[in-house]
């Protein structure tokens, strides 16, 4: 039970990661999806602009733009605290 709740807890971790380099990058998070010819390939842009998978560039895709302010990043960041120290805990 705590080995699947680790797992899902990484999981939730390496997403909240990459939504905060999307915020820190989002100008050019921006351009990628502007130039992109369709949503596979912004995705295939923002994997490779901020080096997070596939999962992850569409989980930044699919933020709604007002999510991309400062107030949000200090909302993930709590959010990514919180993982960590149950991930702390169940080590």
């Amino acid at each position: 039970m705590h080995h699947q709740r680790r797992e899902n807890l990484e999981v939730s971790a390496e997403i909240l990661r990459a939504l905060l380099l999307g915020i820190d990058h989002r100008e050019e998070v921006f351009s990628c999806i502007k130039d992109a010819p369709s949503t596979d390939a912004a995705a295939m842009a923002v994997h490779k602009l901020l080096g997070v998978s596939e999962d992850s560039a569409r989980a930044i895709l699919d933020m709604q733009v007002r999510r991309f302010s400062d107030a949000e990043r200090e909302r993930v960041t709590a959010n990514l605290r919180l993982i960590y120290a149950e991930l702390d805990s169940l080590r």
